[in-house]
């Protein structure tokens, strides 16, 4: 099972999300919440933090753990887990795409309008901001 962690970063009623790169397997070009695979060794808060800086630039100041998921896809299996997290307002305008084609600021709504991972369309859904 590949142990996968994401942060829900909000800010002014709407979290940030970031387009996968058009080549990145058969769910390119989908919206994601910022994170990815934790490493042999590291704890999923270290991983977070760690994606967040090469994908984002941008550095955690405050993480809440908030959902674990179990997702099956047809080519394997993920534990995803979300967090709630904080980063330097000096970040916000600055944040880079190292690992998605695009970046969003966006409402529940304009979250659900888009073509998003499946494991993340509950889980939008249940967020309050």
């Amino acid at each position: 099972m590949l142990k996968v962690v994401a942060g829900i970063c909000a800010r002014s009623g709407k979290i940030l999300m970031g387009k996968r790169m058009p080549a990145d397997g058969s769910f390119g070009g989908y919206w994601e919440f910022p994170g990815g695979k934790v490493e042999q060794g590291e704890t999923n808060e270290h991983a977070l933090a760690r994606e967040f800086n090469e994908e984002l630039g941008a550095e955690i100041h405050s993480i809440e753990f908030f959902e674990q998921i179990v997702w099956k896809y047809p080519h394997r299996t993920v534990e995803l887990n979300f967090y709630r997290v904080d980063i330097d307002p000096s970040d916000l305008d600055r944040l880079q795409t190292n690992s998605h084609s695009e970046l969003a600021w966006v409402t529940k709504e304009e979250a659900l309008s888009r073509p998003i991972l499946p494991a993340n369309i509950d889980l939008i859904s249940k967020l309050s901001f």
